[in-house]
């Protein structure tokens, strides 16, 4: 649990890491239609466009993902904030392909990387790389906070990234700053001695008419975003909730697999046992029999030697006739 709120947190930091003051502004919020209420917040000059939406996160990091844009009036300015992208991998020698919704990666990827892996996809051109030190020196507070809180089972890293890229829109030439973070969550597993890594890639975009970036800086990076803190709670124990159900679902199964496996057991053990008191039973119905008929045969040896010295004859029907013959009977 303490892992999810870590890695909740760690999500939020890119969104609102260029954050400035801005008086002329207003207050937008980011409807959850989930939980039925706002979840997010961005404040954005007052005459701006604004569109915004929550994202569910991938099969290897559920944690939702705010997303918006905020334009000027006349469109050439704005900040986008673009979906989250995440991945995951072990340290396995074998790799599941990759969940639903995750990048198929199984490598960490600096923030200078994952931005010119974007460079082609957004159809933008490439200036040059910005200065990014103080923004990974942010990172690095950050996650320091994180690791005090969460070592030794996972350990969180970071990287981040700008560059200046221009392109043209609706016919008007404009430039952008792209700002990448790339975050690391490393979770050790003392049970079988593996990692699993989470990766997860932010971007926000700052655009303004061509030469006009440095002139509007303060209030592009003012628009900024934060989580509505009952909205996260709410959220986290909704999660909660439904780990303890699959949890509890996984070990109800287990549970009755074990009873059954254990019931099966004891059949077994009850038949085993069966069949040898029934063995038993038939060696001891032998003994008896062999005694019975042993008994038997003294009985019959004896009763001839008695036949032939008081010189008898014994009938069919076993009893003995003759002159010096008492009428008696061998016992069947």
């Amino acid at each position: 649990m303490r892992t999810r709120l870590l890695s909740a947190a760690f999500a939020t930091i890119a969104i609102a890491q260029h954050a400035y003051s801005q008086s002329a502004s207003v207050r937008h919020a980011i409807f959850d239609p989930i939980l039925n209420r706002n979840g997010f917040y961005v404040n954005v000059p007052t005459n701006w466009q604004f569109e915004g939406a929550m994202f569910p996160g991938s099969a290897c990091e559920q944690n939702p993902m705010a997303v918006f844009r905020t334009s000027s009036p006349d469109g050439l300015s704005g900040v986008y904030v673009l979906p989250r992208v995440d991945w995951s991998w072990s340290s396995g020698a074998k790799q599941l392909p990759a969940a639903a919704g995750c990048m198929p990666w199984t490598r960490i990827i600096s923030a200078r990387d994952y931005l010119t892996y974007l460079l082609p996809i957004l159809k933008v051109g490439f200036v040059r790389e910005l200065d990014s030190s103080q923004d990974i020196a942010s990172l690095k507070r950050s996650t320091d906070e994180l690791n005090a809180k969460s070592r030794p089972l996972t350990t969180f890293s970071g990287d981040a990234a700008e560059f200046l890229v221009r392109y043209e829109l609706n016919g008007h030439p404009v430039e952008e700053v792209l700002y990448a973070s790339v975050s690391l969550a490393d979770r050790f597993f003392r049970e079988t001695g593996a990692h699993v890594y989470k990766c997860t890639a932010f971007v926000k975009r700052f655009r303004a008419p061509l030469g006009k970036l440095q002139e509007q800086a303060a209030m592009l990076k003012s628009v900024q975003g934060s989580f509505d803190q009952q909205w996260n709670a709410q959220w986290m124990a909704l999660w909660a909730q439904k780990m303890r159900e699959d949890v509890g679902h996984l070990y109800g199964e287990q549970t009755k697999a074990l009873l059954a496996a254990g019931q099966r057991a004891g059949d077994l053990r009850m038949q085993q046992h069966q069949e040898f008191m029934k063995s038993m039973q038939g060696q001891a119905d032998a003994r008896r029999y062999q005694f019975q008929e042993g008994q038997f045969r003294k009985q019959h040896a004896s009763d001839d030697f008695v036949d032939h010295v008081l010189d008898c004859y014994r009938l069919q029907n076993g009893v003995s006739v003759g002159r010096n013959c008492p009428n008696r009977q061998t016992a069947p």
